[in-house]
């Protein structure tokens, strides 16, 4: 039989710094689950240079911790603020390759 995994999908649009800690503290709470999800699906925009760079900056701290956990993040970042669902609709491509019988895909945005 084959293996069953989780998948996460989440969307998230930085337009504060509260926003940004919102979406640390949801990644952190991720990378201390016992089960964590075979791989993780990340589509954000930020709506200013200084909260993009940021942005840039907790996805890549959160890559490497996750990798280190046997998780692996995927990021789509985008330029302009999107809806939720307009940011999952990105992700798609990404996660045709999951075989739809045995993968479990978990929808969230980061508050």
């Amino acid at each position: 039989p084959a293996t069953e995994s989780i998948v996460v999908v989440m969307a998230a649009h930085i337009d504060t710094e509260v926003r940004l800690a919102h979406l640390r503290s949801c990644l952190s709470s991720i990378e201390c689950q016992t089960c964590l999800p075979t791989r993780l699906f990340i589509a954000a925009s930020a709506s200013e240079t200084r909260l993009s760079s940021s942005l840039d900056c907790v996805l890549a701290d959160s890559r490497t911790r996750l990798a280190g956990l046997g998780c692996s993040l995927d990021v789509c970042t985008r330029t302009t603020r999107c809806s939720q669902f307009e940011h999952f609709k990105s992700l798609l491509q990404a996660m045709q390759s999951f075989d739809g019988n045995t993968t479990w895909v978990l929808c969230s945005d980061d508050d």
